[in-house]
């Protein structure tokens, strides 16, 4: 503890309560916003849903919070920064900081590390809650709307047991009962094959709460011998809600990261579960970037005029970042572009970023 204390004293006071000024506004921020997206969800849940139910309604306002909420991080942690800056801009006090000759690059500090607490929160939210929100969020939608779960087209399957056997199919038409273009495989501990079968199409039913699978003519592939399967029969737990593996987003990041060497090593397309990595990484990224460089940027303002124009240079460009990431992942999803070109939307604000850093150090 007295370590803490001492590492705690060595920190000017200046910086201590610029840092907790604003970790207090961005509180508040989100707290305001985590309301706002209750809010707002009710009134969606009313607008689509044909089963009128307390319990839904809670779980979709809650569920649906906890997933949108986190992705504009970068936006509140500027909201709460211009709220914490304003004060010293409007009385001139960031003047008399100056005075004593402290540089705006100084204030590089403050901002970074206290930008690395909400981030780090966010990286557990998408490694822990992001996921399992983003499911029940879904689920609750289905059954709000009185929609069979089992109806629909399934792309890009996911079925894993306990004994690390993996089922996968490129498409699944659910009321037809038929999954095309699917791969059934196993992997040891080190995810290398130990056997692979390749199913072309195959049919399925539910039954009792159990799923089967049945396919014919099956190639069968091992490390010494391959083989042609006359009939595959497949069998597990309808209360593993295939839904689930729906969406790349129901993946936590480090679920993505193995998917991906899966895909990988099996030749399944894995262009959105990367882009789903990255698109995670990028908000990241700016949740540290947003902070640090609209910090240092808007607290040298002479005026109150200028201090809103400088921050809204930055939440503009911040607003262009994330259209920009919306059209990116169309083509992701849409013209199979490569995801890792997405890397360089966060290239211009960070260039940005360290010119307007140097130019306020001279």
């Amino acid at each position: 503890m007295g370590i803490w204390l001492s590492l705690l004293k060595g920190i000017p006071i200046l910086y201590r309560y610029l840092s907790w000024n604003f970790l207090k506004n961005l509180i508040i921020v989100l707290l305001t916003s985590l309301l706002l997206a209750i809010f707002v969800s009710v009134l969606l849940f009313f607008n689509f849903a044909k089963i009128q139910s307390f319990k839904l309604l809670l779980e979709y306002a809650l569920t649906s919070s906890a997933v949108y909420t986190p992705l504009f991080i970068p936006i509140l942690e500027l909201i709460a920064l211009g709220l914490s800056i304003y004060t010293f801009v409007e009385k001139k006090l960031n003047w008399i900081v100056f005075s004593v000759g402290i540089s705006p690059k100084s204030f590089i500090k403050p901002f970074f590390v206290s930008s690395l607490i909400p981030t780090l929160l966010l990286f557990f939210h998408f490694e822990f809650i992001y996921p399992k929100a983003g499911y029940l969020q879904h689920i609750t939608y289905l059954r709000a709307k009185n929609k069979p779960i089992q109806n629909g087209i399934i792309k890009n399957f996911w079925y894993k047991n306990k004994e690390g056997v993996f089922l996968n199919f490129s498409l699944i038409h659910l009321e037809s009962q038929r999954a095309f273009n699917g791969l059934y495989f196993a992997v040891d501990k080190n995810y290398h094959l130990r056997w692979v079968s390749y199913i072309p199409e195959a049919t399925f039913i539910v039954k009792d709460n159990k799923i089967q699978v049945f396919a014919r003519n099956i190639d069968f592939f091992t490390q010494k011998s391959a083989k042609k399967l006359p009939v595959l029969k497949l069998e597990f737990d309808y209360e593993n809600k295939l839904l689930k593996v729906r969406k790349p987003s129901f993946f936590s990041t480090t679920e993505l990261m193995d998917l991906i060497s899966f895909a990988k090593r099996t030749g399944i397309n894995y262009y959105p579960y990367l882009w789903e990595l990255i698109k995670r990484f990028l908000i990241i990224v700016m949740s540290v970037l947003v902070p640090t460089i609209a910090g240092v940027y808007t607290f040298a303002s002479i005026k109150r005029e200028e201090f809103v124009e400088k921050i809204s240079q930055v939440f503009l460009s911040l607003l262009a970042f994330y259209i920009a990431l919306l059209l990116f992942q169309s083509l992701v999803l849409k013209a199979s572009v490569n995801p890792l070109y997405g890397l360089l939307l966060i290239v211009p604000h960070t260039l940005w970023g360290i010119a307007l850093i140097g130019k306020r150090g001279n």
